[in-house]
C-alpha cells in the first residue's frame, strides 16, 4: 500500500486511541533502551545512530512525493532539525545523570510548556486552566526531583530539554499544510547530520553489534513505527484529545523501567508523577486555547 493510500485510511475513534495509545507505550519504551544503550557507546554516537535509524524508517512513506513538497519543507524543516538536535542533547546527557522514569516524567512536561511558550511569544496570557497546570507540574517537580533544595544534574538538563520540545511543538504548528512526512525527514536528516558532527563523527561503527537492539526500539519502534500509527491515529482524534493520550508517555516510562531496570519510585515521587500527569491533562482539557492547542510534534518524544 502506498503512503498517501495509507494516509487515506480512517479507523475508527476507539481504534485510533487505540493506535495513539500504542505510539505513547514505544516512547515510554525508548527511556529505559536509550539508558542500556548509554552503557555501551556514548551519547552523541548514540543520538547519531538513534536518529539515523528513524529517518531510513520513515524514508518509504515519502516514496513517490513531488519535488516542491521537498523545497515547501526544508526551511522550517531545517530549524526544526537545530530544535531537535538540542532537544535530544539534553535529554539523553540528562538521562545519563538520572533514572530513566524521572526523565520520562519530566520530558512530558512539554504539555506545559508548549502554552507558556507560545503565550510569550504570540503575546497572550495563559487561560486560568494552563496557570494550574504549571503550579501543578511545578509542586510535582519539586516532589519528584528536588534533593535538598536543588535539582540532580541530570533532571536539571531534562528540564532544559523540555524547552527546545516545546519551541518545536510550536514550530511544527506552523508547518500544519506542508506533507508531515517529509518536513519530519528533513527534520531528522538535519538533526542526524549535528548529531554527526558534534561526536566528531566519531559513530563507534564497534559498538553497533552490542547496541543495535535498543536502536531498532530508540529509531523504528520510538519514531518510525510510533510516527506511523500516529499519522493514522489522528485522521479520527484531534490533536488536543492526541496530546492527553500521550500523557500515558510518562506513565510506560516509568512502568517499562520498572520491569526493564528495576527502578522504583518512592511514595513522595509517585506523587509528584501524579502531579504532572494531572497537569498536563489539565493543560490539555476544557475549552479551545489558541496558544495551547499546538499539534503534539510525531518526532520529538523519546530519546
Amino acid at each position: 500500500m502506498s503512503r498517501l493510500a495509507a494516509l487515506r485510511i480512517v479507523p475508527t475513534e476507539k481504534v485510533a486511541g487505540l493506535l495513539l495509545l500504542t505510539g505513547a507505550a514505544f516512547w515510554g519504551l525508548t527511556f529505559p533502551a536509550a539508558k542500556e544503550a548509554l552503557e555501551i557507546m556514548g551519547p552523541f554516537a548514540f543520538m547519531t545512530w538513534s536518529r539515523a535509524v528513524g529517518f531510513i524508517s520513515l524514508v518509504p512513506l515519502a516514496w513517490g512525493t513531488p519535488r516542491d513538497r521537498w523545497r515547501e519543507a526544508l526551511p522550517l524543516g531545517l530549524l526544526l532539525g537545530v530544535l531537535l538536535f538540542f532537544a535530544y542533547l539534553f535529554q539523553t546527557l540528562g538521562l545519563e545523570r538520572t533514572t530513566a522514569t524521572n526523565a520520562g516524567f519530566l520530558t512530558g512536561l512539554y504539555v506545559v510548556g508548549t502554552p507558556l511558550f507560545g503565550a510569550a511569544i504570540y503575546r497572550r496570557w495563559p487561560s486560568g486552566r494552563v496557570l494550574v497546570a504549571v503550579a501543578m507540574s511545578t509542586a510535582g517537580l519539586a516532589l519528584l526531583s528536588l534533593r535538598g533544595w536543588s535539582f540532580s544534574p541530570g533532571d536539571s538538563l531534562v528540564m532544559l530539554s523540555v524547552v527546545f520540545w516545546s519551541l518545536q511543538i510550536l514550530a511544527v504548528g506552523r508547518g500544519a499544510q506542508r506533507d508531515p512526512v517529509v518536513l519530519i525527514l528533513v527534520e531528522m536528516a538535519f538533526a542526524t547530520v549535528l548529531h554527526a558532527a558534534s561526536s566528531g563523527f566519531d559513530l563507534q561503527f564497534d559498538a553497533l553489534p552490542r547496541a543495535w537492539p535498543y536502536l531498532i526500539i530508540t529509531g523504528v519502534l520510538g519514531t518510525g513505527l510510533a510516527y506511523f500509527v500516529q499519522i493514522i491515529g489522528q485522521r479520527r482524534i484531534s490533536p488536543t484529545r492526541t496530546a492527553i493520550i500521550y500523557t500515558g508517555e510518562p506513565v510506560f516510562a516509568a512502568f517499562f523501567s520498572a520491569l526493564w531496570l528495576g527502578e522504583r519510585l518512592n511514595a513522595r515521587g509517585w506523587a509528584g508523577a501524579a502531579l504532572i500527569v494531572g497537569a498536563m491533562i489539565v493543560a490539555e482539557t476544557g475549552g479551545r486555547d489558541p496558544v495551547a492547542d499546538a499539534p503534539p510534534d510525531p518526532a520529538r518524544q523519546g530519546p
